[in-house]
């Protein structure tokens, strides 16, 4: 391994190390040799299960951040990565507002946000 190189997996061990046992992420081990995508749609679907999505919406969102992570029409990796990370970021941003939506719903109405939730789901599905 060149010099670089061997500086370069310090520095990464080091960010697993951080991710692993301050923020504690699960870590998959490395991935070098292996099929590594910006998902993991095994892992991905496993975990929106636990989230008691449904699975219309789990295979729509699979789908959605295959499309905006695919290389291919003479788009670079640079462009794949940006548009992932920016429909990730519209996602996490629209779930907060829709969140705090549904607490005040819930506050003036007196509904539970499981009714609401389960109202809005059956109204978009």
């Amino acid at each position: 391994m060149s010099n670089v190189g061997e500086i370069e997996r310090v520095t990464q061990n080091r960010i697993v190390k951080l991710f692993k046992n301050h923020l504690k992420y699960d870590y998959l081990g490395d991935l070098k040799d292996k099929e590594n995508k910006n998902i993991n749609p095994k892992l991905l679907k496993t975990f929106l299960q636990k989230q008691e999505y449904s699975e219309k919406i789990i295979t729509r969102a699979l789908r959605e951040l295959d499309q905006a992570a695919a290389m291919g029409d003479g788009r670079s990796l640079y462009d794949a990565n940006k548009t992932f990370i920016v429909s990730v970021d519209m996602v996490s941003k629209l779930r907060k507002e829709l969140v705090n939506k549904i607490r005040l719903f819930g506050l003036l109405t007196g509904l539970s946000q499981k009714r609401i939730i389960t109202r809005l789901l059956k109204k978009l599905l």
